[in-house]
């Protein structure tokens, strides 16, 4: 993650290393700036270095005034997951930073 935040120079926020991709087996690919809501984010691709499956986690900072209240994992909640497309999507927040989780495959 250290790597990331050096290039991450531009973020109001610090990045995290979610808890749920805790003891996986996930890599960084590549990442850059995006957007959401307004607010400048990182969007960082994923690698499953035993599966070969690639996911795109965002992150951005949280402001409750902006987003509709979201599950927050350290209350215990379990992220809000929807699909569309074909493409499978997790919110939740975590250490004050919103984090979104993409899987085109469907399946997390």
């Amino acid at each position: 993650m250290e790597d990331l935040e050096n290039y991450f120079t531009q973020l109001d926020f610090k990045l995290i290393t979610t808890g749920i991709l805790k003891n996986t087996n996930w890599t960084p690919l590549r990442a850059r700036y995006c957007t959401i809501q307004g607010h400048t984010a990182a969007q960082l691709r994923l690698e499953n270095t035993q599966t070969g499956d690639v996911e795109t986690l965002y992150q951005a900072p949280y402001y409750q005034s902006q987003f509709s209240p979201l599950p927050i994992l350290e209350n215990n909640q379990t992220p809000v997951e929807a699909f569309a497309k074909g493409i499978s999507v997790k919110i939740w927040v975590e250490k004050g930073v919103l984090l979104a989780l993409t899987n085109s495959s469907g399946d997390s």
